[in-house]
């Protein structure tokens, strides 16, 4: 195992995003813990907003794993799915309304489970993953276009969430693919410690190779052509994976005393970190400090905000705490929120805070997210 990847995997391990088994040289996570559940969580819901949230002619869909109404554990291997997409032709002719009010093009967007045997990412093995998956119909005479579009728009998604942009890119890939007989099979790409791997295939289907694969596909479309359709697909796990060897970085940086030290930061997006913010008594034991962070976190939690409250420890070891995790901000309860009502906001990225009334917290923090 390349030993930058070895470090975030302990570190991973260490802080609770996930547990680990290896097995011939490959990762196998067979359990992720309370950081890693909540990353894993806000993924999906990014990747939904930016496609179905965001445009009038995406819709999405939820299909079972599989059609004999068995339960996963009693269902044989062969039964259980290995990709959405077939999901989106099975329910097309039970979407009548959809298809009479909403001509091409339009896209139908799932996030499920599927199964495959020993897919590798990586070191990285995987036999279930969460898959997110766009089918996206046009017509023949917009399909260049199209797909121009959608490799634009998804770098350009994958780029946002990033800290290091410049690893990313488009390119052609190999026609080794689960879907029929692609035109054009291109993806975004990263590069890894391990090289450049794909992190989502964009698939080019023409109306012939669509034919062949749904003989019927013109009578479930309602339509007297035969469309193109572009397949969009990652997994929760690629994305998961990807921002946390992306994010990861060992860097140096002077304490609010002068002394220089080594930390290891995650600079996850704010919108992708399992905590969005950590509220922190600047002295762990003081009665009035802890009794306002308490306070505070109870008001944030309850307004939908993803916060932790640390009151373990010396403030700057909490600080090299929540900067390991990814927690983008900081705020430090202390005399002057007592008497002034004033605390502390500070960043992750740039290590330095600002004043801010008590009261203003909650806004400030939905801001800055929004904004992100």
């Amino acid at each position: 195992m390349n030993q930058f990847v070895r470090r975030v995997v302990d570190l991973c391990s260490r802080r609770g995003f996930f547990l680990i088994q290896q097995s011939a040289g490959q990762i196998l996570i067979p359990t992720y813990g309370h950081l890693g559940t909540a990353m894993r969580r806000s993924i999906p819901a990014e990747w939904w907003q930016s496609l179905v949230g965001v445009n009038q002619n995406m819709f999405g869909l939820e299909c079972a794993m599989s059609s004999n109404g068995l339960t996963e554990s009693a269902m044989p291997l062969s039964s259980l799915r290995f990709d959405l997409m077939t999901d989106v032709f099975k329910l097309l002719s039970c979407m009548p309304q959809l298809l009479e009010s909403h001509q091409l093009p339009f896209g139908i967007a799932q996030i499920g489970k599927i199964f495959r045997t020993d897919e590798s990412f990586g070191p990285f093995r995987f036999s279930e993953m969460d898959a997110m998956t766009l089918v996206y119909f046009c017509g023949p005479e917009d399909a260049s276009r199209t797909l121009s579009h959608l490799e634009r728009t998804r770098l350009q998604w994958w780029k946002q969430y990033s800290y290091d942009k410049r690893l990313f890119s488009v390119g052609d890939r190999s026609c080794d693919t689960i879907y029929p007989r692609p035109v054009n099979h291109r993806a975004v790409v990263y590069h890894f410690p391990w090289g450049e791997d794909e992190v989502e295939q964009i698939v080019h289907i023409d109306h012939q190779s669509l034919e062949h694969y749904q003989p019927n596909i013109k009578t479930a479309l309602r339509s007297d052509t035969i469309p193109h359709c572009i397949v969009l697909t990652s997994t929760v796990d690629k994305v998961f994976l990807t921002m946390l060897l992306d994010g990861y970085k060992e860097t140096q940086r002077f304490t609010r005393e002068g002394a220089l030290i080594r930390q290891k930061v995650c600079y996850f997006h704010p919108r992708l970190a399992p905590y969005k913010a950590a509220v922190l008594p600047a002295v762990g034991d003081v009665a009035e400090f802890c009794k306002l962070a308490e306070k505070l976190t109870d008001e944030l939690r309850q307004a939908g905000l993803a916060v932790t409250y640390d009151n373990n420890g010396d403030l700057e070891d909490r600080f090299v705490r929540q900067d390991e995790i990814g927690t983008p901000f900081c705020i430090v309860i202390d005399e002057s929120t007592v008497k002034k009502g004033i605390c502390q906001l500070r960043s992750r990225d740039t290590t330095q805070a600002e004043l801010l009334e008590f009261n203003d917290v909650r806004v400030t923090l939905q801001y800055y997210l929004k904004a992100n």
